[in-house]
């Protein structure tokens, strides 16, 4: 009569392997949840660097991060609200902390970019320290659009390409 079969344990294991990587990757409720905190952050993020006169914690916030980023800050809550629609829509779990450095790497990259075509002094690394100090403060007054991140990165790109 021919052989007889063996068991069928090797198809019921890459059934549970398939089923604890699938379980793995679906969505929970704490990614919703993260998500819509994240929409929340993104908003007040928005407001703090919009408007004045909104309290110590909001100025202390706007003016690191303007400081910092100079305009491009302005990407920092769309960063945060596109990252918290995604969890919240994606029927599956997204890696969240990556795609959140995707946005600050981005929003890096644009004030590198406003720094490169918005200064023509790029002596900020003769002396470092009083540059990136004054292109902070500069960016707070509104002097320096890049903030001190995007001079330096574009001091620094202007020293090794020429």
């Amino acid at each position: 009569m021919g052989r007889k079969r063996k068991s069928s344990t090797t198809t019921n294991q890459r059934k549970r392997r398939s089923s604890s990587t699938s379980r793995r990757n679906q969505k929970t409720f704490s990614s919703d949840l993260l998500g819509g905190i994240l929409v929340v952050i993104g908003l007040i993020l928005f407001i703090f660097l919009k408007f004045e006169n909104m309290g110590t914690v909001a100025e202390i916030v706007k003016n690191i991060i303007i400081g910092l980023f100079g305009f491009a800050s302005y990407a920092l809550p769309v960063t945060f609200i596109i990252v918290g629609i995604k969890a919240i829509y994606s029927d599956e779990k997204i890696n969240l902390s990556s795609d959140i450095f995707k946005g600050l790497y981005l929003t890096l990259a644009i004030a590198t970019t406003i720094g490169i075509f918005a200064n023509s002094n790029f002596t900020v690394l003769d002396n470092i320290v009083k540059n990136v100090y004054d292109s902070y403060n500069d960016a707070l007054v509104g002097a320096n659009i890049s903030g001190a991140l995007g001079l330096l990165i574009a001091a620094i790109f202007e020293k090794v390409i020429g």
